[in-house]
This record gives structure tokens, sequence and C-alpha cells, in this order.
């Protein structure tokens, strides 16, 4: 994933004098704050252009291939708010938040805002449960069937992890829409709710539950 990211922080417009080609990092600092993204096709003496060509390859293989032996995304139909789409995971036959998220990962970092916003807009219609009196209010349900009913209706932390992040990438990217494409509110509002999520007993579908939240800050863990 690093290595694909750095690619796409060149595609993004990150200037090629930006990304260090010596492997030597500022000490103490991480890309972060140096604005210097590695790229470990380029320091193996890749172009750039044969970097994105390569990944654009992978993504069209894996988003817009062979529905039986390559893809793993699924264009579902569309609602009020657009094109609906998920990614599965193809071993399971579901769709699980995890996964979920890693799509929109690699949307966001490809530039992709119709695959992002498809991913994303079968997330809010399928997996997040919004009913106050649900105990996992503000989560994801970490699986799903292909046609969107929950083999679960509990979070998997990793799912909304990096839910958040790619949507704060992706209001950084393109800016922030209305509704659901706001992507900075609800990254914020669900980053919110990992950490400060009420101890909440209730029935789902498959009994009762008792749900918090993920985030144990004084333990540096999720």
């Amino acid at each position: 994933m690093s290595v694909f990211f750095s690619a796409c922080a060149q595609k993004a417009g990150v200037k090629k004098s930006e990304i260090t080609t010596s492997g030597q990092e500022t000490k103490g600092k991480g890309a972060y704050y140096t604005g210097k993204y590695r790229n470990l096709f380029l320091e193996n003496g890749h172009s750039l252009q044969e970097i994105n060509a390569k990944n654009e390859v992978a993504f069209q293989q894996l988003f817009h291939g062979d529905s039986a032996t390559q893809t793993v995304y699924f264009e579902a139909g569309r609602n009020a708010n657009g094109p609906m789409a998920y990614v599965s995971d193809v071993l399971h036959n579901d769709v699980r938040s995890e996964g979920i998220s890693y799509g929109l990962m690699i949307a966001v970092q490809m530039d992709k805002k119709a695959e992002f916003d498809a991913i994303w807009n079968w997330a809010m219609n399928y997996m997040y449960v919004s009913k106050p009196d649900h105990p996992s209010e503000g989560y994801f349900s970490w699986s799903l069937k292909r046609d969107g009913s929950p083999n679960a209706e509990t979070a998997a932390p990793d799912g909304e992890e990096y839910m958040v992040m790619a949507l704060y990438f992706a209001s950084h990217r393109w800016g922030d829409g209305q509704g659901i494409y706001n992507y900075k509110l609800w990254a914020d509002k669900i980053l919110t709710a990992m950490r400060h999520h009420p101890i909440k007993r209730g029935q789902t579908k498959f009994g009762r539950r008792v749900v918090g939240p993920v985030v144990e800050e004084d333990q540096f863990m999720i």
C-alpha cells in the first residue's frame, strides 16, 4: 500500500523534486511532515509514465475487469444519491467494511471519484447503522450479503479507520459536496463515534449486543 500510495502521490501533483530517491528521510520526521514521499518504483529506475500506466492497468483489472475472474468491484444499481457499487470479499461471497474501506482508499488515491462515490453510497445505504435505538448507531455493519442484507450488525474497527482516512483524503482532493458527499463532515462524524460512542445495549437481528467506543485512547489502542 505504501508503494502504491507513493506512486499515486505523484499522480496527485506532488513534484518530482519532492520525491526522495536516496532513501534518506529527515531525521525524526516522516513524509507527513516533510512532504517528501518515497517512490520505490522511481528509485528502481522506472519512469513516472511507466509507473502510472502500471497502476492504471491494475486498477482497471480489479475494478472493471472480468466479473468472473478479475474484478472485486461490482456495480449495484442506483438510489437518490446516485450510482452504487460494492467491493466484494470474493472468497467468502460477502461484502465487508474492511473491503469497502480499501476500495475507497484505492479510488481516492487513483483519483477515481465516480468509483469512490459509488462505493461510499452503497456503504451508507446498506452498511451504516443510523437508528438511534440500535447499539451500533454511528458504525458500519462489518459483513453483509451482496444484496445488502446483514450477516452482522456490529462493527469491525479497521473498516471505520480506513473509511475515515479515505474520506479525509477525498475532502482534500476533490472538496466537499452535499449530503453524504460532504466527505469531511462524515469523516469527523465517524471518527467522533469511534472515540466517544456511548456504551449502548440493545437488540440486533442477531441477538442483544453491547457496543461502545472502538478507541482506547489511554491505551493507544483501536
